[in-house]
């Protein structure tokens, strides 16, 4: 942002001393001097609090600087607002469980954001208008995934297509690759509601340029973090057209880029995520050719991903990646060593289930007890026929009592 602030290189406590510098400043707001000084001193002790990451009482400094002091210029008070939306964003991004919360911490920030554009879009501010609308993209990709999808995520786009457009004008690189990978999200996001072939090539384009613009030798870790979405996002589009073996080649080598910089070592969830997917996108190959080889591909992938996706540390993504493990042995059993692969299938079901239960996760529970189902059925026409049948319809109904509360 390009906001001008008095330096006054003093910092505020929180709490008691805010209270008091308000009521001063209530009090002698017509001292013009004096006014402008401590309310810059007030804005900078926030910003210090939210550096720090202490982002509520940086709210509490914020909100209350908007509603007690009489009378803020405006390139000030569209900096307070900017940063009230900042906090808000950041408070939605907690690892609480109150989504409830999140919810409305994001659209008191789109509040905050949409007043501050009001202001630096009279004033010319081009920086600090587009970082202003890059922000107001970013709370409203983020609350798409609350309710009215498609209505937040097309908002977002437009946000972010506006700050493209002053991103190009006064030629702000980083900004630029930033804001075109988040196009390519939104855009993603967007291909699950509407127009999925359409969105899903826009993505494509969008993190390639964000790729271009920010390259692997000066920034691995974001370019790593692209072409993991790059390579979903070609997974995806592999559903439509017929070219399906170039797009799903083309995603694993996605995949196995961003594994360069997603090493175990370093950054093990990035490396079990990227490694996940990549199993994803060797079961759909193996349906195209190559099905044996392709599908032990896929059985490495994610063996690789529970090296980290443990049922300890990580029991929802450990349940996800042995449902997907049971899958692809299933897939296998029909290829080659039909009985081992069809138990280990089971084995690898049940390892979810500990996980997936009927209270925590109906949907999921039903999915891998569905599963369950058909592993058990296949293996009932190799051994223990009737005692197999009867455990595949038990699974079965499973699902079935899941779907139905």
């Amino acid at each position: 942002m390009t906001f001008e602030i008095i330096e006054t290189g003093v910092v505020l406590a929180a709490g008691g001393i805010v209270g008091a510098a308000l009521t001063w400043i209530v009090a002698k707001y017509r001292e013009r001097r004096a006014y402008r000084d401590a309310i810059a001193l007030l804005v900078k002790n926030a910003d210090y609090l939210l550096e720090r990451g202490m982002v509520k009482k940086a709210l509490s400094t914020y909100e209350a600087i908007l509603r007690c002091v009489p009378w803020l210029e405006p390139g000030l008070w569209c900096r307070v607002k900017f940063k009230q939306g900042v906090c808000c964003y950041n408070l939605s991004c907690g690892d609480r469980e109150e989504e409830v919360e999140d919810e409305a911490y994001l659209t008191r920030a789109v509040a905050a954001y949409e007043e501050a554009l009001k202001i630096a879009a009279r004033k010319k501010d081009l920086p600090g208008e587009a970082a202003i609308q890059k922000n107001l993209g970013d709370s409203y990709n983020r609350l798409s995934k609350f309710g009215e999808g498609e209505k937040n995520l097309t908002k977002a786009i437009d946000a972010y297509e506006d700050a493209m457009r002053i991103y190009n004008i006064e030629d702000l690189v980083l900004e630029s690759a930033e804001t075109q990978k988040n196009l390519g999200d939104a855009h993603q996001h967007l291909s699950s509601f509407r127009d999925g072939e359409d969105n899903l090539t826009k993505a494509i384009r969008y993190y390639l340029v964000s790729l271009m613009l920010r390259r692997a030798d000066k920034y691995p870790i974001v370019s790593a973090e692209t072409k993991n979405d790059l390579g979903t996002v070609r997974v995806s589009l592999s559903r439509y057209g017929e070219d399906k073996e170039k797009i799903l080649n083309e995603a694993i080598n996605a995949y196995e880029k961003a594994l360069r910089v997603r090493t175990i070592e370093d950054r093990p969830a990035e490396y079990a995520e990227t490694q996940n997917n990549l199993g994803t996108a060797y079961v759909l190959l193996s349906k195209i050719k190559e099905r044996k080889a392709n599908l032990k591909m896929a059985i490495d992938a994610y063996e690789e991903a529970l090296r980290v996706r443990t049922i300890e540390d990580r029991p929802a993504e450990y349940a996800e990646t042995q449902n997907s493990l049971g899958m692809v042995r299933v897939l296998l059993s029909g290829v080659e060593y039909e009985e081992a692969n069809l138990k280990m299938a089971i084995a690898a079901y049940d390892d979810s289930l500990r996980v997936r239960t009927i209270e925590g996760c109906p949907d999921e529970y039903a999915h891998t007890q569905n599963n369950l189902g058909i592993a058990y059925r296949n293996l009932s026409r190799i051994e223990d026929g009737e005692e197999n049948m009867e455990r595949s319809i038990r699974a079965y109904e499973e699902a079935l009592r899941a779907r139905s509360e």
